[in-house]
């Protein structure tokens, strides 16, 4: 690989411009994988494999944090030992499997400059896309229209939007950018408001706006101490729980969900969660294998597929995570599944109450918290070749190594550039000296007095 010259693919900021490439690719393969076919699942391969052969050293680098978060991927990849499915247990493990991996490689190499400007680029095509194919669906259980573009489900095309919103806005504040970039982080942010509101999904806007309204208030809760940062998070903590405790009382709850048309069954996710529950009492420990529950020939699901009218019997699931997860791989993998997430929490909490807050454990936390409240009705952060999944994990690698999010690599031999003790590296400027320089500049201070 002499050719290509390994900071233009490796080493932020030179790199700039393939990771923005990089990342569009994957938004667009992540969202239309079923329509592109096989060959975009290449694509997304062969963008994120490219780093790792021209420097794999970037895989060396906080090693553990990066192996945590194979650790459910790895017990999928187990339950093929018992699934009543094992060939599609473990394809879809080996898949998703591979989709973590292209996710670590992204939070290699990926600034924060790539992050953002590379999603919104990403998003806003994803968004075009679907406004050209204009499709709407016919949802027979609420009986309603739905725009769902290019996607099978306006819940999907909403969660795209909801990305959308939230890049746009950190491209819209992130300070050294041009007037060219924020521009084109306003137009993707207002196009994904629009284009939500044209969905009408209920789980998208109702997560959206919490969101993105706490992201922006972190942003701006940099400029407290971290002491009173902390009380604000806890009494922005108490304010929402209730909030909840409050919409749930009485006839709030009838209210809140009138407001986002649904009936008291949430559009009949409450049927689905008490078949998942019936499920999950048959294999409660380990499940029934990862992805083997919804399968063709398998009574419970075929029954589901009849009730809920899904004749291509695919792309179906219980719309929650948590009972998604116990259904496939029981309680242990649920349980590994809840502490990689509370790992996740952590972090975050630790990145908020640092004396600096960075817009990259910004974008993070968002992330991970934008997957978590979604989590209750949506199954995100499961299946491979999604962009949730993809994501989630990418936060996470983000919070728990932010060491390793600007680094892609070791760097090379030091150079000396006439400036005494101090060295420089590639990327690093001259006015900043390593720590051995600053020490041999201390103490030979220390002899002269």
């Amino acid at each position: 690989m002499r050719l290509l010259p390994k900071a233009l693919v490796t080493r932020p900021p030179a790199n700039g411009l393939y990771a923005a490439a990089a990342l569009s690719v994957s938004y667009l393969v992540l969202a239309y994988s079923v329509t592109f076919g096989k060959v975009s699942i290449l694509a997304l391969y062969a963008v994120w494999m490219l780093p790792v052969v021209v420097e794999p050293r970037i895989l060396l680098r906080h090693v553990w944090p990066m192996l945590g978060v194979f650790a459910f991927t790895g017990f999928a990849a187990a339950s093929t030992l018992w699934s009543d499915a094992a060939g599609t247990s473990l394809r879809t493990a080996i898949q998703l499997g591979t989709m973590v991996f292209c996710a670590v490689v992204a939070a290699r190499i990926l600034s924060v400059h790539s992050l953002v400007y590379g999603s919104v680029a990403g998003i806003g095509l994803v968004l075009l896309y679907s406004l050209a194919i204009g499709r709407y669906d016919y949802d027979v259980v609420d009986g309603t229209y739905r725009f769902v573009g290019a996607f099978a489900s306006k819940n999907q095309l909403g969660f795209f939007c909801s990305l959308g919103m939230l890049f746009g806005l950190a491209g819209l504040v992130m300070r050294g950018v041009s007037l060219v970039h924020r521009a084109g982080a306003a137009a993707v942010c207002v196009l994904a408001a629009l284009v939500l509101l044209r969905t009408h999904s209920a789980t998208s806007v109702a997560t959206t706006v919490p969101v993105v309204a706490g992201a922006l208030g972190l942003m701006l809760a940099g400029r407290v101490a971290p002491g009173q940062r902390l009380v604000i998070l806890i009494l922005g903590a108490l304010a929402f729980a209730l909030l909840v405790v409050a919409a749930l009382q009485g006839d709030a709850q009838s209210g809140v969900l009138a407001a986002f048309g649904k009936d008291a069954t949430l559009t009949g996710r409450t049927l689905l969660w008490a078949e998942g529950f019936n499920a999950i009492a048959q294999d409660p420990w380990f499940g029934s294998g990862y992805n083997a529950f919804w399968r063709v020939g398998h009574a419970p699901a075929e029954y589901l597929w009849e009730a809920f009218y899904i004749t291509a019997k695919t792309g179906f699931h219980f719309h929650n995570t948590y009972i998604q997860a116990a259904v496939g791989v029981g309680v242990v993998g649920l349980a590994v599944l809840l502490a990689t997430i509370l790992a996740g929490l952590w972090f975050a909490l630790k990145a908020a109450l640092r004396p600096g807050i960075t817009m990259d454990a910004v974008l993070a936390t968002a992330i991970l918290v934008l997957l978590l409240v979604r989590s209750f009705v949506e199954i995100d952060v499961l299946y491979p070749y999604t962009v949730g999944a993809f994501l989630f994990n990418f936060a996470l690698l983000r919070l728990a190594s932010p060491g390793a999010a600007v680094v892609a690599a070791p760097g090379p031999r030091r150079l000396r550039f006439g400036y005494g003790d101090r060295m420089l590296r590639l990327g690093r400027s001259a006015e900043v000296p390593t720590k051995r320089g600053a020490v041999a500049t201390f103490r030979a201070a220390h002899r002269s007095a």
